[in-house]
């Protein structure tokens, strides 16, 4: 951006998306330093979830230019049947749970997701703390019995820094409210990663007056 944009705040995190990366166990794949020499598909086509695969990957030491056989962008159903024709060796994934994809391929392939070498995921972390260190409950899909450690993010919602501190209050308040909570779950299956425990944890920026006041009062934020 050519012009610096400061005036946006926080009003809370939303959801968490998980790094998900995912392979086939004929891949032989476990762990990123096993992706050296493959093919792998870094995301959509014009996203941005390359981005973070990449610094996931160089937390490993390797390089993206140099590392991989080839790098390809696919759309998450195509890169699911590019995987099981044999066409790439690993795709990339961030999103909540379960990812509808993933859960598809499960049922039919033996999944693999792939994880953080030992050691590595706490570099990354340490280095780039806009990732957060995140667990991805055993059994979310069909073969993967064990907790996996992954890494992610939180999606946040916002608001101008001028947006009156009351309207910003009671629309946090009703969010964040137990009955705010339930009807996010029934309307959206995202929803049912809403916690007000991780409201306020990641903000990546400032929050709003509004938002702040309330989850100071809801014992969120100290």
């Amino acid at each position: 951006y050519k012009k610096e944009f400061n005036k946006m705040r926080g009003m809370g995190i939303l959801y968490l998306q998980y790094g998900q990366p995912f392979t086939l166990a004929s891949t032989g794949i476990k762990t990123y330093l096993d992706l050296k020499g493959k093919v792998v598909c870094a995301g959509s086509p014009g996203g941005s979830m390359h981005q973070q695969f990449f610094d996931w990957v160089r937390a490993h030491g390797l390089d993206p230019d140099k590392d991989f056989k080839k790098v390809v962008y696919l759309p998450a159903r195509e890169a699911m049947e590019a995987l099981k024709a044999g066409q790439v060796d690993a795709v990339m994934e961030v999103s909540t749970l379960p990812t509808p994809t993933i859960s598809e391929l499960a049922l039919t392939h033996d999944l693999v997701l792939i994880t953080f070498a030992p050691g590595y995921r706490e570099k990354l972390t340490e280095a780039m703390p806009q990732y957060l260190p995140l667990t991805l409950p055993g059994g979310t899909y069909k073969g993967v019995d064990g907790d996996v450690e992954t890494v992610g993010s939180g999606a946040m919602w916002g608001a101008r820094e001028d947006v009156d501190e009351d309207v910003i209050y009671e629309i946090v308040k009703a969010a964040y409210s137990p009955s705010g909570l339930e009807y996010m779950g029934k309307v959206h299956a995202a929803g049912k990663g809403m916690s007000l425990e991780n409201a306020a944890r990641w903000t990546p920026i400032p929050l709003h007056s509004g938002a702040e006041k309330f989850f100071k009062e809801a014992g969120a934020l100290n």
